[in-house]
């Protein structure tokens, strides 16, 4: 019983690392192409598309937590995209008058 216990434990606890740390790496790795939010969506679909690794319980659960992490990372990718637009707005204008003090 103690063994089934943690058994589950390690799957739950172990499934929100992973999911975690895999939809960390996407989002930095999409924040490239500024679509961050998209990260975890691709590696979701991955996850599925292998053949015989949806069928795996750990795996499942790694696939839950990032559906999760991916439906809660959708209005904050929209919110960096637009401060990062706002970001690039500003260092084109300081750019501009600052080539244009010269």
């Amino acid at each position: 019983m103690l063994v089934v216990s943690a058994n589950c434990m390690l799957q739950v606890f172990g499934g929100i690392i992973a999911a975690a740390l895999a939809a960390w790496v996407a989002w930095h790795v999409f924040k490239w192409v500024r679509f961050p939010e998209l990260g975890p969506w691709l590696v979701f679909v991955s996850l599925f598309i292998i053949s015989g690794a949806a069928r795996r319980p750990f795996v499942q659960m790694i696939m839950l937590f990032l559906a999760i992490g991916a439906l809660a990372l959708i209005p904050v990718g929209k919110v960096w995209r637009e401060q990062d637009r706002l970001r690039r707005m500003l260092q084109k204008l300081a750019t501009h008058h600052s080539n244009n003090r010269l």
